[in-house]
């Protein structure tokens, strides 16, 4: 997922049920979209604080 010009790795499980990410999207408020319950998580929130909402993030150098 690109985020304010930075590029970032999403690992590809949901920390509510484990639930694959592959299947879900990045809505137009740049929040990953879980698609088994719709959980929402907003890039803002976990680039800045990734342990929080333990959905493993990880800044790619371009």
């Amino acid at each position: 997922m690109s985020h304010q010009g930075a590029l970032y790795l999403v690992h590809n499980q949901c920390p509510h049920r484990g639930g694959p990410l592959k299947f879900g999207y990045v809505s137009a408020e740049d929040a990953i979209i879980c698609p088994m319950h719709g959980n929402a998580y907003p890039a803002e929130s976990l680039i800045a604080r990734p342990t929080t909402l333990r959905l493993r993030i990880e800044e790619v150098s371009r």
